[in-house]
């Protein structure tokens, strides 16, 4: 009986076996979520009420990014998939100008993506993508002035996001991810990140 069910096991792993070295395998098909983190950078220039110089600030933060989306793997290997994805932009950062102390508080991002990508061996996928983002952030400027109040604005930025990157999967329902994205929102506001995480796939 043993040696009988250690036939069968074999029989199904050169089963399992097969089926990947045949192209069958699609390991990057259908629907998915996912999370990840890493490191962004933030650039601003912007200029601030009544003074002669201008915010000019990069800041380093911890980024996070969740997503769901869905990709379609057709025969030859090739990737097409859409993600909609929402993230968190880091901490607050300031900088004095001029006389003015400005702070700024990055807020929630979200982008919608389109992405085209190639299955190496049917374990690892290789892809660019294009899209839109969204950033939020609240800007206080505060005066030197004994008893002046912090002058609030928030904006909302929107730009072109552009990246690419990697998945190994490592099951037919799980994948480990590394990307990087550049989003220009415009000639004051630039965002670059680096991240790392898993997907689960449906």
């Amino acid at each position: 009986m043993k040696i009988k069910s250690l036939l069968c096991g074999m029989a199904l792993v050169a089963a399992g076996t097969a089926h990947a070295q045949d192209g069958s395998y699609k390991a990057f098909d259908g629907f998915k979520i996912g999370a990840s983190a890493g490191i962004g950078r933030t650039s601003i220039e912007k200029p601030v009420a009544g003074e002669k110089a201008e915010l000019d600030i990069a800041k380093k933060s911890f980024d996070w990014r969740g997503y769901v989306g869905y990709d379609v793997q057709t025969d030859s290997n090739i990737v097409l998939g859409v993600e909609l994805g929402l993230g968190g932009g880091g901490k607050s950062f300031s900088q004095k100008v001029g006389a003015t102390n400005v702070k700024v508080d990055p807020g929630r991002t979200f982008d919608a993506s389109a992405r085209l990508g190639y299955s190496v061996a049917n374990t690892v996928l290789i892809f660019g993508k294009a899209g839109w983002a969204r950033q939020h952030f609240d800007l206080a400027a505060t005066s030197p002035a004994i008893g002046a109040k912090p002058i609030t604005t928030k904006i909302k930025e929107d730009g072109l996001l552009f990246g690419g990157g990697a998945e190994v999967a490592l099951s037919p329902s799980f994948a480990i991810r590394g990307e990087f994205d550049h989003v220009k929102f415009s000639d004051d506001v630039k965002r670059n990140r680096f991240l790392l995480g898993g997907v689960m796939r449906f």
